[in-house]
């Protein structure tokens, strides 16, 4: 299952998990009703599975288990605008990046692999990059370049307007799909015994040059993505300890340790002043990740409403115990 905002509207995309003999119903994307939980099916598919939509410029964009990209001109218009017809029958998501609709294809029973841009308002090819096996994470873009991460070992960099190949970052292993906040790409390595920066390190490159702004020894495999939020990358290691690093100098600004031994399943979601994710044992945590500003009282006013224990508690964190 996976959730969509767009606007005001939340959109959740829900797989069919039936099996053949029992028959698939299709995947769907719907409407989630926020007051009462309900969920309205809004756009249907025969098949299992299919991506999330994709919103842009006044038109939705959608991949099937059918090998099927669509674009519609709404998510309740039953006849495309266009169609794609793709080889394989995985749904990998799509992606804009650029101008251009992203994503990768090919033989479902070969590894050989494109990554094919499409013109978002006709469909046609502007530029396919073969690779020689699927990638390894999900894509990662913006409008200037596409990161593919090819056997968890070595990060491909495309030109988005071209398909070029402008960069090939290689390292021994990678363990989790890079994030990218502005100019800077974050990702976990491997490094070695002897290595100073740790055998398990986090690196933080300069796409303006692809030079290495930093590397940190984390001291865990690190495989959920971070969040990159406000100077800071949260991350949650193997071990379900949850981390705030500095973006940059990569210093740690705190840590929490976490006591109940519960896996941390899910990615991390930042919402306000709080890191959100859930666990191993079905379990949703909720972590304030800045100290709230505290507006202190006034005493006068306390006093005036005979709040004398308010009051002493304000002169108590000024000091004035007396």
């Amino acid at each position: 299952t996976y959730f969509t905002l767009h606007g005001e509207t939340v959109y959740v995309t829900v797989q069919d998990t039936h099996s053949l003999v029992e028959g698939i119903t299709g995947g769907f994307t719907g409407k989630v009703n926020l007051e009462n939980g309900e969920i309205e099916p809004v756009w249907l598919t025969t098949s299992y599975d299919l991506t999330s939509p994709i919103f842009v410029d006044n038109k939705v964009f959608l991949r099937t288990a059918e090998s099927r990209i669509l674009c519609l001109s709404d998510l309740t218009d039953p006849k495309p605008v266009w169609e794609y017809q793709c080889q394989s029958w995985w749904a990998a998501p799509l992606n804009y990046f650029g101008e251009y609709i992203i994503f990768a294809d090919g033989d479902p029973m070969l590894e050989d692999t494109d990554v094919i841009a499409l013109d978002k308002t006709s469909g046609k090819v502007v530029w396919t990059f073969p690779l020689q096996t699927r990638p390894s994470q999900h894509l990662v873009g913006d409008n200037r370049y596409v990161y593919i991460v090819i056997h968890n070992k070595c990060i491909v960099v495309l030109d988005v307007k071209t398909g070029h190949q402008v960069q090939e970052i290689t390292l021994p292993k990678i363990y989790c799909k890079p994030v990218l906040a502005g100019t800077m790409l974050y990702y976990f390595a491997r490094g070695s015994r002897e290595d100073p920066d740790g055998y398990y390190q986090l690196h933080a490159v300069d796409t303006e040059n692809f030079t290495p702004k930093y590397k940190k020894d984390v001291g865990a495999r690190v495989r959920i993505p971070p969040v990159v939020e406000d100077d800071y990358i949260y991350i949650a290691d193997e071990q379900s300890n949850i981390r705030a690093i500095s973006t940059v100098d990569g210093n740690d600004a705190w840590s929490l340790t976490n006591a109940e031994e519960d896996v941390i399943l899910t990615n991390l979601h930042h919402a306000g002043n709080k890191l959100l994710y859930g666990t191993y044992l079905g379990k949703v945590y909720s972590v304030t990740i800045h100290q709230p500003d505290q507006n202190e009282e006034d005493v006068t006013k306390l006093l005036e409403a005979e709040d004398f224990t308010s009051a002493a508690a304000v002169y108590a964190l000024r000091g004035e115990f007396d």
